[in-house]
């Protein structure tokens, strides 16, 4: 886990799943999860999928006791939307994006904020050669 950003009540943190002890590292922390937070992660069939937002999760707790809020603060007191984002309400602004085998999770005791990470891949033109044309 990197810290990536650091400024006064925003803080970004990032985790690339490497090699064989990053997964196993980021399943044992799963037992530490509230039983409906493991419920759900374990519902995705991918391990990286699984591996990543336990990963989000692990990171959000770093950055909340980096906040100093833990007392105010865990995953058990996650809520979510209605299209199942989780929050903590108005007090601690959260969030979380994965791609590839990385995630980031960034959090603000100020101010609403969103983030995202996409892996870059190489393409192959000759894959899309069917949606082009001439022009």
């Amino acid at each position: 886990m990197n810290l990536i950003h650091h400024q006064e009540g925003i803080r970004v943190l990032e985790l690339t799943l490497i090699d064989e002890n990053d997964f196993l590292e980021a399943e044992h922390r799963l037992a530490n999860f509230p039983p409906d937070l493991q419920a759900k992660i374990n519902k995705y069939n991918s391990r990286v999928d699984r591996c990543l937002r336990i990963g989000g999760k692990w990171m959000l707790q770093q950055l909340i006791q980096d906040f100093n809020l833990r007392h105010q603060f865990g995953l058990e007191q996650l809520q979510y939307t209605i299209d199942n984002k989780s929050h903590f309400g108005d007090q601690l602004f959260f969030s979380i994006g994965h791609s590839g085998h990385s995630v980031v999770t960034a959090a603000s005791i100020h101010r609403q904020l969103g983030i995202d990470i996409e892996e870059i891949k190489p393409i192959q033109l000759i894959d899309y050669i069917s949606y082009l044309s001439d022009e």
